[in-house]
């Protein structure tokens, strides 16, 4: 199960037992604000807990729907406008407005994960 930095405190009940229990590697940090107590977790399980409003657009969404092969060498993500993503290292965003952000959004379940992608 992953965990963002609030969830770690709530679930682990302070900053001194979250940080306790990295140093034992009974948590592990896998991004900013992204914890869990599995050592090795999906990508896409990450992207999704980080940026739960992302929906997965154009390459990535080709390759997801199996209409080409080729894996894209970045994950093309769409969101909000007002919102940001600050790691831009293997993403490409498209800001859309938020009028058109759902339009055509939907969940697929893909490498054991389930993620936002337009249809």
């Amino acid at each position: 199960m992953l965990y963002s930095y609030k969830e770690a405190l709530e679930k682990f009940g302070s900053r001194y037992q979250v940080q306790k229990l990295l140093d034992e590697e009974v948590l592990y940090k896998h991004s900013r604000n992204v914890y869990s107590e599995d050592e090795y977790t999906n990508e896409l399980k990450i992207i999704t807990k980080k940026y739960p409003n992302a929906v997965f657009t154009l390459n990535s969404a080709f390759y997801f729907y199996g209409l080409t092969d080729m894996i894209p060498k970045k994950n093309y993500l769409a969101i909000e406008e007002s919102a940001k993503i600050s790691e831009k290292n293997g993403f490409e965003v498209t800001y859309m407005k938020k009028t058109l952000h759902n339009l055509g959004r939907t969940t697929l379940k893909t490498h054991n994960a389930t993620i936002n992608i337009y249809d």
